[in-house]
C-alpha cells in the first residue's frame, strides 16, 4: 500500500513536470477541461499499474515514453517536435533519478536493491527525483518560454524553487524515518509529504493561471494600443483629406486668377501665384503611404513630431514581396528608434537637424537603418541617458526583444568625429 502511494505521488509529479515542459515550447489545444483531466488521470493510473507490475522490466521505460508521448497530443505541434520533447522529458526524469539514486548510495553506502527494499529510502528517491526534474523544467522555462512578460523570468524562478522547498521537506522526513521504524509513523510521514506536495502543486497551478492572466492582460492592452494607432492614423488621413479639399478649392480659384493675369500679360504675378500654389501643395500633407497601415501611422506621427522640432525626417522604403513579420512589431521598432533619434537631435545644439530612415528587404531579412546626428552622451551599452533609469530605457529593451523574436540583429554604433549615431536592425522575414 505504501509503495503504491509513493508511486502515485511520483507519477503525478512526473506527469505535471512533463506537461509544464510541453507547455514551455508548445501551445495548448482548446479541449474541454473534463477531457484533459480524464486523460491525465488515465495516464497516471496506467503509469502506476505499469510501475507496480513491471518495476524491473526492460519494457517499462518504453511504455513510460509512450505514455509521455500521449500527453503531447494536448498541444499543437508536429510529430518530430512531440517526439523530441517526449525524449527530453524522459531524459530529464532519468538523469534526475540517477543523480538521486547515486546520492543515496554514496551517503548511505547501500546497493540499488536496498534502495528499493527500504520504504523511507525508496520514498525519498522517487519523490525527490521527480521534484528535481520539475525544478530543471522550470529552469529551462526561464530561458526558453515563448510567451514572455516583463516579470516572466522572476516568476519562473520563484516557481522553480517551490520544488526545492518540497525536496527539503522530503529530506527532513527521510531523516526522521531513518531514526524510527514505526509503521504508523511511516504512514503519517507519507500522508504529510502527500499533502505538502499537493498544496505546492495546487499553488503552482494557481500562480501559473495568474501569470497567464497577466499575459492575456498585456496582450489585450497591446491590441488596444494597436487599435488606437490605427484610429489615430485614419483620423489623420481624414484631416488631410479635408485639407486637400480646401487646397483644391483654393487652387481652382488661383488658376482662374492666373488665367486672367496671363491674358493681361502680367508674367511676374503669374510666377508669384504659381509659387504660392507649389508651396501650399508641398506643405499640404505629412501622411506617409507605404501600403502598410501600422508603419504608415507611426511614420506619419513621427514626421509631424520631427517637423515640430524643426527636424527634417527623410524616409526611404523599398519592400518587395511578402511581409511575414507582424507589421505592428516593425512599427514598434520604428517608433522607439525614431523617438530616441528625435530626442538625441533635440538635446544637441551644434548638429545638423536631419534624421534618415531606410527600410528595405535584403534577401530574407527586413533591414531598418536609422541615422541621426547627436552630441551625446553616448554610453557603451547604449542605455538611456535620462537620470531616471528605473522608469526609462525600455525602448532599447523592446527593440532587442523584437529582434530576438525574429532571429535578427540590433546593432547601434556611434561615430565620435562625425557625431553620427546609426542604428541597424535586421529582422528575419520568413514564413512560419
Amino acid at each position: 500500500m505504501e509503495q503504491i502511494l509513493i508511486n502515485i505521488m511520483g507519477t503525478s509529479l512526473g506527469i505535471f513536470a512533463t506537461l509544464i515542459l510541453f507547455e514551455t515550447f508548445l501551445v495548448y489545444k482548446r479541449i474541454k477541461r473534463i477531457y484533459i483531466i480524464s486523460g491525465i488521470l488515465i495516464n497516471a493510473i496506467v503509469s502506476v499499474v505499469l510501475t507496480v507490475f513491471l518495476l524491473n522490466s526492460i519494457i517499462l521505460p518504453i511504455l513510460v515514453i509512450l505514455l509521455r508521448y500521449v500527453l503531447s497530443y494536448y498541444f499543437y505541434s508536429n510529430t518530430v517536435s512531440r517526439i523530441m520533447l517526449t525524449l527530453l522529458s524522459t531524459a530529464i526524469a532519468f538523469i534526475s533519478e540517477t543523480l538521486i539514486m547515486f546520492f543515496q548510495m554514496q551517503v548511505l553506502l547501500i546497493t540499488i536493491e536496498q534502495v528499493q527494499e527500504s520504504m523511507p529510502v525508496y520514498l525519498f528517491g522517487v519523490i525527490t527525483s521527480q521534484l528535481f526534474a520539475l525544478f530543471v523544467v522550470f529552469i529551462l522555462r526561464i530561458f526558453f518560454k515563448k510567451k514572455k512578460i516583463k516579470t516572466d523570468k522572476q516568476f519562473n524562478l520563484l516557481m522553480a524553487f517551490m520544488p526545492v522547498q518540497s525536496i527539503i521537506i522530503c529530506y527532513i522526513v527521510f531523516l526522521y524515518f531513518l531514526r524510527t521504524d514505526s509503521e504508523e509513523t511511516s504512514m503519517l510521514g507519507l500522508i504529510a509529504i502527500a499533502l505538502s506536495i499537493t498544496l505546492i502543486v495546487i499553488t503552482m497551478i494557481i500562480l501559473n493561471r495568474l501569470r497567464d492572466a497577466m499575459i492575456y492582460k498585456n496582450e489585450y492592452e497591446l491590441a488596444q494600443e494597436k487599435l488606437k494607432i490605427q484610429i489615430e492614423h485614419y483620423q489623420d488621413l481624414y484631416q488631410e483629406q479635408q485639407k486637400i479639399k480646401l487646397i483644391r478649392h483654393d487652387i481652382s480659384n488661383k488658376l482662374i486668377a492666373i488665367s486672367s493675369l496671363v491674358k493681361k500679360g502680367n508674367l511676374q504675378e503669374v510666377i508669384d501665384k504659381m509659387s504660392e500654389i507649389s508651396e501650399s501643395v508641398l506643405k499640404s500633407t505629412d501622411i506617409v503611404d507605404t501600403g502598410f497601415p501600422p508603419i504608415d501611422a507611426i511614420l506619419s506621427v513621427k514626421t509631424a513630431r520631427a517637423k515640430e522640432a524643426d527636424i527634417n525626417l527623410v524616409i526611404s522604403i523599398i519592400i518587395d514581396g511578402e511581409l511575414y513579420i507582424d507589421q505592428f512589431d516593425i512599427a514598434e521598432v520604428i517608433a522607439n528608434a525614431l523617438d530616441n533619434a528625435i530626442e538625441g537631435v533635440v538635446r544637441s545644439k551644434n548638429v545638423t537637424k536631419i534624421i534618415t530612415i531606410n527600410i528595405s528587404r535584403t534577401v530574407d531579412y527586413i533591414s531598418i537603418v536609422i541615422e541621426n546626428f547627436t552630441e551625446g552622451p553616448i554610453y557603451d551599452d547604449f542605455q538611456t541617458t535620462k537620470p531616471d533609469k528605473k522608469n526609462h530605457g525600455y525602448g532599447i529593451v523592446q527593440m532587442r526583444d523584437i529582434a530576438q523574436k525574429y532571429n535578427g540583429l540590433l546593432q547601434p554604433t556611434y561615430n565620435l568625429e562625425e557625431k553620427k549615431f546609426t542604428l541597424k536592425i535586421l529582422l528575419k522575414n520568413q514564413q512560419t
